[in-house]
């Protein structure tokens, strides 16, 4: 029996098409190109995966409303007027088990080395009560959205935009922990097996007329020295492949 997939919902916050009575909001500079480059790279990862049933969208949540699914995440960049804000955070709606799922993204979004500091989650109204997360527009019980950083600080812009596939996994692992399944996308791949080295080349050795040696390693060094002196002396070295068997 099929076990059923898990459904989920991943939103690059403020790409077109947007959400009707929203189409004004483009998000901060350089939003758009960060949540979709997110985006792609964990729907990849959750396909590859084979467990989960991946919708995609842009600002605009999915159709049939509201869009039944097991987790809706949006994908987001942070940005102020103040060039040294810092931070990550999450918004979701009060309660579990949406807090958990943010939990567990931000327990492996920290293991990236270098990652932004975390904000408090929910610092804005606009956060916890985010639009996507209306029942409206999306049947869920985890709602997460996540602001990755933010992009007003050149600082902070630069390490976001050069770590598209460490967040992306980071959170492909997170939502993995969340439902108790192993990351199997991002196990290593088996190494290949030595390739067997090849039979060492024998050969038959006829010194003077008189076969001496038979079937020896061509490489062997004592019969290298012998073929050696027997040439200094004068002798006639004949050096065949070996046609005889193994015994």
């Amino acid at each position: 029996m099929t076990s059923k997939k898990i459904r989920i919902v991943v939103q690059a916050g403020h790409v077109d098409p947007r959400e009707p009575g929203f189409e004004s909001g483009t998000g901060t500079a350089h939003e758009q190109d960060l949540a979709r480059a997110v985006r792609s790279r964990l729907v990849a990862l959750l396909l590859k995966d084979g467990r989960f049933d991946v919708v995609e969208c842009g600002g605009r949540t999915p159709d049939p409303r509201p869009f039944k699914c097991d987790a809706f995440i949006s994908l987001h960049g942070d940005g102020s007027g103040d060039a040294s804000a810092s931070g990550y955070c999450y918004g979701y709606p009060p309660g579990d088990p949406s807090e958990r799922l943010a939990r567990d993204l931000s327990v492996c979004y920290e293991r990236i080395p270098g990652h932004p500091p975390h904000r408090k989650d929910n610092y804005t109204r606009a956060l916890a009560g985010y639009y996507g997360f209306s029942a409206r527009r999306i049947s869920a019980d985890r709602k997460v959205l996540v602001e990755h950083g933010f992009l007003t600080n050149p600082g902070e812009r630069e390490w976001l935009l050069s770590h598209l596939g460490d967040i992306a996994a980071a959170h492909y692992r997170g939502i993995c922990k969340h439902f108790g399944k192993r990351a199997v996308a991002l196990s290593p791949k088996p190494k290949p097996k030595p390739k067997p080295k090849p039979a060492p080349k024998r050969v038959d050795v006829e010194f003077a007329g008189r076969t001496v040696n038979v079937r020896q390693r061509a490489d062997n060094p004592a019969l290298l020295r012998r073929i050696a002196r027997a040439i200094l002396r004068g002798l006639t070295v004949v050096v065949r492949p070996s046609t005889r068997r193994a015994p």
